[in-house]
């Protein structure tokens, strides 16, 4: 229900991405996401200074 309501947002940066669920009772569920080896490396505070989305909800 929380992705059909639009209460999800999601943060890219070179080859990453955290995807936050905002459920109906307050708390986040938060999932990240990496791919290949290059993903290992670090960045910083990557969440603060990336791209996010924020999806609309669903009509």
């Amino acid at each position: 229900m929380s992705v059909v309501a639009g209460r999800v947002s999601e943060v890219f940066a070179y080859r990453r991405s955290r995807v936050t669920v905002t459920l109906p009772d307050g708390s986040a569920a938060v999932e990240t996401g990496y791919d290949g080896l290059t993903a290992c490396l670090p960045l910083p505070l990557w969440p603060r200074w990336s791209p996010t989305t924020h999806y609309l909800p669903y009509r």
